[in-house]
């Protein structure tokens, strides 16, 4: 299985989502500590410094929305808001909880982001 490696971000100070970027062949996407990000491309480079960077998970939604970390889901069968994340533990990126699995997740649906709607989650929720 071929996975589309793609990042987008979200820039606090204008509070705006920019889309998925994705990483070519071409492209150097440098990661620090998850904070400090650089994209090389072999005719330029930049840096983001006030955006907080997002990974596509290289699933999509039941409506063929592409799911992001940091993004909240939602699905008839569960019921509850979750925030795509990211598990050390796991090596990969949880969506509800420990009990909901990707594959059994067939109903689950982008409802926004933690950024644009944090008012979506509450402390029970997350």
């Amino acid at each position: 299985m071929k996975r589309e490696i793609k990042f987008r971000s979200w820039n606090k100070k204008n509070r705006l989502m920019s889309p998925g970027i994705p990483v070519r062949n071409t492209d150097i996407i440098g990661l620090r500590d998850r904070k400090d990000v650089f994209l090389h491309q072999l005719t330029s480079e930049s840096e983001i410094d006030n955006d907080i960077i997002m990974q596509y998970t290289g699933l999509k939604d039941k409506k063929g929305i592409e799911i992001y970390e940091g993004d909240i889901l939602g699905g008839v069968r569960y019921g509850l808001h979750k925030v795509v994340a990211w598990n050390d533990t796991r090596t990969g990126f949880i969506p509800f909880s420990e009990s909901v699995h990707w594959e059994e997740a067939e109903d689950i649906e982008v409802i926004s982001n933690i950024y644009e709607n944090p008012e979506l989650l509450n402390s029970k929720e997350q």
